[in-house]
């Protein structure tokens, strides 16, 4: 099976320190279009950091040219290729804690796997995989996420729907100086999306206590697809009435300075499942992001 490497590296990087209320100090009106930097001093090391950081994984970079993009004074995405309505955001708190958080669109179908034309058995239905993107990193000074998510579409079956699920699954951590505080992923649709109606969705409640391994399962008509993560402190869960609205956030539970300090990590992951109607597109504006501090 073939799948899609989304391999991009964002970097928000600022000094940190209190202020009476938060601040943005990325994706500000001057740099509202991304700004070329592949030429420059800066986008070749940011490219030469993330290739190598991409090598150590086992991705290999050298199969496009890699692409800088800065996004803010100091923020820069290092990409193969250009995510849809890419959106980040970098807060600086009061409290001196940074909110880091970037958007970007995908499509459940773009290169759409057929339905069976004539009837089958409920035996033969099955989710079939579709589309599948990681971000190499999403970091700060202080605190980093590595997120992907992955689509899959529901075949060999005569339903008038058509039936996507998505996972989004990721791992927060600290730099060596930080400690971290919360970790999230979230999913709405987007704009360019056709209508969606609610199906499944895991974990159906917020879960809490020391770490374990928390089974994600979704179904539509009577088909599972299955995955787990590991829960540690808590996930709080946020299910909105808009069908593919949800947002999953680990936190500590704590407050600035009693973060996860370096070198702990935690985990983050969901699944969901929509119907949209026959022959639509199923698309979903994903986010990521975290809060960390010194």
């Amino acid at each position: 099976m073939n799948t899609r490497r989304l391999l991009l590296a964002i970097a928000a990087v600022g000094m940190l320190g209190a202020s009476a209320t938060p601040v943005v100090e990325a994706a500000s009106p001057a740099f509202g279009k991304p700004i070329d930097a592949t030429g420059t001093a800066d986008g070749r090391a940011w490219a030469q950091e993330a290739g190598a950081r991409w090598h150590a994984g086992g991705v290999d970079a050298s199969v496009a040219p890699l692409e800088v993009w800065q996004l803010g004074p100091a923020d820069y995405l290092v990409t193969s290729f250009n995510p849809v309505n890419l959106r980040p955001e970098v807060v600086r708190q009061p409290d001196g804690s940074l909110v880091v958080n970037a958007k970007f669109d995908v499509s459940a179908n773009p290169g759409v796997v057929p339905k069976q034309a004539a009837p089958v058995s409920a035996a033969s239905a099955g989710w079939s995989w579709t589309n599948q993107g990681c971000f190499s990193r999403i970091s700060s000074a202080v605190g980093w996420i590595d997120s992907c998510f992955v689509t899959h579409r529901l075949t060999g079956e005569t339903d008038p729907r058509d039936f996507y699920q998505l996972e989004q699954y990721g791992t927060v951590g600290t730099q060596l100086i930080g400690k971290i505080y919360s970790g999230w992923l979230a999913a709405d649709k987007a704009s360019g999306s056709s209508a969606m109606s609610w199906i499944d969705w895991s974990p159906r409640g917020t879960l809490t206590g020391s770490c374990q391994t928390v089974p994600l399962s979704v179904s539509a008509l009577g088909q599972s697809i299955s995955a787990s993560g590991v829960m540690c402190e808590r996930w709080n869960v946020y299910k909105y009435a808009a069908a593919g609205s949800f947002k999953e956030e680990w936190s500590c539970g704590c407050i600035v300075p009693f973060g996860q300090p370096y070198p702990n990590t935690r985990e983050v992951d969901y699944m969901q499942a929509v119907s949209v109607p026959g022959g639509g597109s199923a698309i979903w504006t994903l986010s990521a992001g975290f809060v960390a501090a010194p």
